[in-house]
């Protein structure tokens, strides 16, 4: 199925070809929004506006959790804090990513 429909004799070109959908999690400030239906097309060349490609966090969340490790709050009171305000506690891999990125920010 083509992104623009369009006739043959159309002028333009077409922009390209959906394939089909994948779903995600989000997770806000509110809380988690589950099974977001993202599109995608055969090129890679769709990126959604609403959030950034690879991330599971608003910006926000990250930043706060972020300003909680800067401040000496340990893994531990990080995780549970996160659980208690937004229903959602971080894995450990997304810890470790705020982490490293923590680190290269400091070293940088």
């Amino acid at each position: 199925m083509p992104l623009c429909r369009m006739g043959r004799n159309h002028p333009m070109p077409r922009k390209g070809y959906r394939n089909g959908s994948y779903t995600r999690d989000l997770v806000t400030k509110t809380g988690r929004i589950e099974d977001i239906s993202v599109p995608r097309d055969r090129e890679g060349v769709f990126h959604s506006q609403a959030f950034e490609r690879y991330s599971r966090y608003e910006p926000e969340v990250a930043e706060a959790l972020t300003e909680m490790f800067v401040s000496g709050t340990s893994t531990h009171k990080v995780w549970k804090v996160a659980e208690t305000l937004m229903g959602v506690a971080p894995s450990a891999s997304a810890v470790s990513r705020l982490n490293r990125t923590l680190t290269e920010q400091f070293e940088a």
